[in-house]
């Protein structure tokens, strides 16, 4: 959820099929111009991806402690590549 005053320029439609083939197209268009991008699958839409400023501009309080781990591993370098996180197992299956 986007908290007050949060903006997205333009919000773009991609089905996860086309996001798996195209993952740095989506990435882009949400870096480089604060578009959302909308996944949808089957015609519904099951996800988000929005820019991470308007996302920390939300009022929910309920960000889990392992987006911020993530987050930091991720600025740290010791992230995964976009192949692998893909094909991951969550460690709750």
């Amino acid at each position: 959820m986007l908290g007050p005053g949060a903006y997205c320029a333009a919000m773009t439609t991609m089905t996860l099929k086309q996001l798996e083939h195209d993952v740095p197209s989506a990435l882009r268009r949400v870096t480089a111009g604060h578009d959302a991008v909308v996944l949808e699958k089957e015609g519904h839409a099951v996800a988000v991806i929005i820019p991470a400023d308007q996302y920390f501009q939300s009022e929910d309080d309920d960000i889990p402690a392992s987006f911020w781990q993530g987050l930091k591993e991720a600025r740290a370098g010791r992230g995964v590549d976009m192949e692998t996180a893909l094909h991951e197992v969550p460690p709750d299956a």
